[in-house]
C-alpha cells in the first residue's frame, strides 16, 4: 500500500501554481481582487513586478478590491500618458495624491522599471498611515534605511527575511508583502504621536468584517435551493457558493467577510500526512503527540491530548466507532486508515 505525505490547498488555480512559493499570500490578495493572472491564467511568480503593476495593486487594495480609481487625462509626470503604460495613468495620479507614491526625478514616472522590496515597503507603509514626510522616507540620504527599519518592525517582510530588498522585487514575494501589509494595523498621528489603531489594513480598506480564521473543518452541508454550501470551522459556520469539500478534517484558514467564506485553503503551515492500516504507528507516548508514518516520526505542535480531537474529526469522517478511552487510542488508529491535517515539527 502506498503513503503519500503532501501540501494541499484550495486557491486561485493559476497555471503555474506549482511555482508559487508565497500560494497563502497569492491566494489570499487574488481572493480580495488586488491582484490577477495573465490572458494565459498564469501569475508568473518569478517576473519581476513593475512601478506601474505596483500602482495599481496598491490603489485597488485600498478601494476594498474594486477598480473605483476614476480615469484623469492628466498626469504629474511626462513618461506615462501616450507610452505603452498609459493605462496605469490613473492609478499612478491616486498614488499621487495619496502621497504614496512620488517620480524618480526629471518629471519621471517610470512605469515600466522594476519595484523594489524597499520601494513597495514605503508605498505600504504610508497606506498603512505613516507620513512619508515625518518618518523620513523623503530624505535623499537615509530614506531605504528608515523605510527597511519600519518595514521590518511592522511585519511587512515577515516570511521573506532572506530576500535583498534593494533588488527587483517578483511578483511572488510582492504579494506577501502585501498580504503582511493588510494584516498590520493601521496608524494614525495624535498630538505628534505616532498611535497604532485597533483596526486592519484589510478591515480599513474592506470592511469591518473581512479577516482570517483558521480552525479544523468538520461539517459541510449543501443547501440546493440557495445553491451554496455551509462550512463548519472550529464551531463557526460560513456559508460560500465554492466547493471545498476536498479540505474536510483538515486545518485550513477561511477569508471571511462576516461568516461569508471568500477562500478556503490549508492553513499555512498544515501538512496533511495520509496512510493506510500499518503505516500509522507509534501512538504510546504518554502525550499522545507524536506518531509514526511509515517508520517516520512526525510531533504534533498541539497541547497534549489533542488526539483525541483529531480521533473524533476521523471517526466522524469514516463512521467508525470511537475508542472509549486514551488507552484504546493508539490502537484505534494504528488499526485504520487515517487522514490528519495539522502544524508538526
Amino acid at each position: 500500500m502506498m503513503l503519500s505525505v503532501m501540501v494541499m490547498g484550495a486557491g486561485a488555480a493559476f497555471t503555474d501554481q506549482d511555482k508559487i512559493v508565497n500560494e497563502e499570500a497569492v491566494d489570499m490578495i487574488s481572493a480580495l481582487g488586488i491582484v490577477d493572472g495573465y490572458e494565459d491564467d498564469s501569475f508568473q511568480p518569478e517576473k519581476n513586478i513593475e512601478r506601474g503593476e505596483a500602482a495599481k495593486m496598491i490603489a485597488v487594495m485600498l478601494n476594498g478590491g474594486k477598480d473605483a480609481v476614476q480615469d484623469t487625462s492628466v498626469s504629474s509626470f511626462n513618461d506615462v500618458l501616450g507610452s505603452a503604460d498609459a493605462w496605469a495613468n490613473k492609478y499612478i495620479e491616486y498614488g499621487v495624491s495619496k502621497g504614496i507614491l512620488a517620480g524618480v526625478g526629471g518629471d519621471r514616472f517610470a512605469p515600466a522599471s522594476n519595484v523594489t522590496g524597499t520601494q513597495l515597503a514605503k508605498m505600504l507603509l504610508v497606506s498603512l498611515g505613516y507620513d512619508a514626510d515625518k518618518e523620513g522616507y523623503l530624505d535623499d540620504t537615509s530614506w531605504a534605511v528608515n523605510v527597511n527599519t519600519d518595514a521590518a518592525s511592522v511585519g511587512l517582510y515577515a516570511g521573506i527575511e532572506s530576500v535583498d530588498m534593494n533588488a527587483a522585487l517578483t511578483r511572488d514575494n510582492a504579494a506577501q508583502m502585501i498580504w503582511n501589509a493588510l494584516n498590520a494595523n493601521t496608524v494614525k498621528y495624535f498630538l505628534g504621536s505616532l498611535i497604532e489603531n485597533d483596526s486592519t489594513l484589510l478591515e480599513t480598506a474592506f470592511g469591518t468584517g473581512y479577516g482570517v480564521d483558521t480552525g479544523i473543518l468538520t461539517n459541510i452541508k449543501w443547501n440546493k435551493d440557495r445553491n451554496e454550501y455551509t462550512y463548519t470551522i472550529d464551531g463557526e459556520k460560513y456559508v460560500s457558493a465554492g466547493d471545498y469539500s476536498d479540505l474536510f478534517a483538515m486545518n485550513v484558514a477561511v477569508l471571511r467577510n462576516g461568516n461569508d467564506a471568500l477562500l478556503v485553503r490549508v492553513n499555512e503551515g498544515g501538512t496533511v500526512v495520509e496512510g493506510v492500516i500499518g503505516d500509522i504507528t507509534g501512538i504510546d507516548n504518554d502525550h499522545f503527540n507524536s506518531f509514526k508514518v511509515n517508520g517516520t516520526k512526525y510531533l504534533l505542535d498541539n497541547v497534549a491530548k489533542d488526539w483525541w480531537d483529531f480521533a473524533d474529526i476521523t471517526v466522524a469522517y469514516n463512521n467508525w466507532a470511537m475508542p472509549t478511552h486514551y488507552a484504546e487510542l493508539g490502537n484505534f488508529v494504528e488499526g485504520y486508515g487515517a487522514r490528519f491535517c495539522f502544524p508538526y515539527t
